[in-house]
């Protein structure tokens, strides 16, 4: 895509992209094949949340309100299936690390999560077959070729989007400048949100930009891809504590939240490094696009 591109052209492109990928995820889901396809799923439709927050001042605020809100509807759907699965691939990953006794209570610690995964998925794929699904989809691929724009977004796309990607920068800093040398683990969730939606932003209006971004969105992924390794083990470390009160699995789900605190531990040692890597390739970033 040209640097002269439309801001209409950059969104027509941008939600085409992630539309197509819940397409194609589709039949997988209906069929249960893969975690990774809700993976991949849920992805798209925090992605398409992204992309309407960035372009949302050129958008009709109905429309965006509301395509947000069934967003919401089909990501409430996604979230307890995927949660069971990275549940799922906690507990074996930290099994192989426990004494041969005890590794076989595991399995019936799986079996109560893959009884609620089934239940999730029967709930997913009834309403993939609602016409509240369907519709969702069709507004969706008509925003992808004649989305509801406001007239400014035939103007170019760079000059328009630049500061709203910018603005999410200056956010996603001023998140870390507020941190301090001991963040809590909620602090440091809201600080991965920010980074995340800054990313997306920036990789909607990529095409366009004069100066590269590659090795800044990588650095991104890295930092994200950390602080959603910690948010992970403390999501799972309570889930496991809450399992651990009682019956005969409890001593085991106490080993496994244990172990689910160094995953932890050990990502809080780490994020301010990638934190710090993340900052200075954005540095050079802003820098290379000043001077083009």
């Amino acid at each position: 895509m040209p640097a002269t591109a439309t801001l209409a052209e950059v969104v027509r492109d941008a939600i085409g992209r992630t539309t197509r990928a819940l397409f194609e995820a589709d039949p997988h889901l209906r069929r249960d094949e893969d975690p990774e396809w809700v993976h991949s799923s849920r992805v798209a439709v925090r992605r398409l949340r992204s992309d309407l927050r960035v372009f949302a001042s050129f958008f009709d605020p109905v429309w965006v309100r509301e395509t947000r809100a069934e967003l919401r509807w089909l990501a409430d759907l996604l979230a307890p299936v995927r949660d069971a699965d990275v549940l799922l691939a906690h507990i074996a990953s930290l099994a192989c690390r426990l004494p041969a006794q005890d590794r076989a209570q595991t399995g019936v610690m799986c079996a109560g999560i893959a009884a609620a995964r089934a239940e999730a998925q029967r709930r997913l794929r009834a309403a993939m077959d609602e016409p509240r699904y369907t519709a969702l989809l069709a507004r969706l691929t008509a925003a992808a070729h004649t989305p509801a724009l406001v007239p400014e977004a035939g103007s170019g796309a760079v000059t328009v989007l630049i500061d709203e990607v910018r603005r999410a920068w200056r956010r996603v800093k001023k998140t870390t400048r507020k941190l301090g040398s001991n963040p809590s683990d909620d602090e440091l969730h809201v600080l991965r949100i920010r980074a995340k939606r800054f990313r997306y932003g920036l990789e909607a209006v990529a095409p366009v930009l004069r100066a590269r971004s590659g090795r800044f969105q990588r650095r991104l992924v890295e930092l994200q891809d950390l602080l959603g390794e910690l948010h992970d083990a403390v999501v799972e470390r309570q889930r496991l504590r809450a399992s651990a009160a009682g019956g005969p699995t409890a001593f085991v789900a106490g080993e496994l939240a244990r172990l689910e605190t160094e995953t932890r531990d050990r990502a809080r040692r780490r994020w301010r490094r990638a934190w710090q890597i993340t900052a200075r390739a954005g540095r050079r970033f802003w820098r290379r696009w000043r001077a083009e």
